[in-house]
């Protein structure tokens, strides 16, 4: 097993601080197979890579995980799953904030409402989701939504 992410912080000049994350090497590298092609995916793994580190910029921190269930990660999901074209990217972040939600995972949610700011999904569109998944998945889980969101992206940023 290794870490998974590595996570950095940086304060701006005008004081403000932004938390970043990168992929480990050793996650990335877990699809460095003899071949330079998955015949499974039509990107070759480097583009997968690229790929991941967009979608995780602002990941979890470090924390163990077997190099199979990394590879899976770095094929399945960000090589087939995110990068399939039957929905636009923000679409597909719309839909995985909205499933994170009802399923109540807060550490996840604070990785893709992020990461749904940063591919242009409007918070308005954000907060409506988290509204309409109270119906369904229950008002504590939607309270506990708003308040990552309020964590993740304050009022007062838009």
């Amino acid at each position: 097993m290794s870490a998974f992410w590595t996570l950095r912080s940086k304060t701006r000049p005008n004081g403000s601080r932004t938390i970043g994350c990168s992929v480990s090497n050793d996650y990335l590298s877990a699809l460095d197979l003899k071949d330079n092609f998955d015949e499974r995916f039509e990107r070759p793994p480097r583009e997968r890579k690229a790929f991941a580190r967009r979608i995780l910029k602002d990941g979890p921190p470090p924390f163990p995980v077997p190099r199979k269930f990394q590879r899976y990660t770095l094929e399945n999901v960000f090589g087939d799953l995110w990068q399939d074209e039957d929905l636009e990217l923000w679409e597909r972040s719309l839909v995985t904030c909205t499933i994170l939600v009802a399923l109540n995972r807060e550490g996840e949610q604070k990785i893709h409402l992020k990461a749904a700011k940063e591919l242009g999904v409007p918070r308005v569109k954000l907060e409506a989701m988290i509204i309409h998944a109270a119906h369904y998945a229950g008002w504590p889980v939607a309270a506990s939504a708003f308040r990552t969101l309020a964590e993740v992206w304050p009022e007062e940023e838009e």
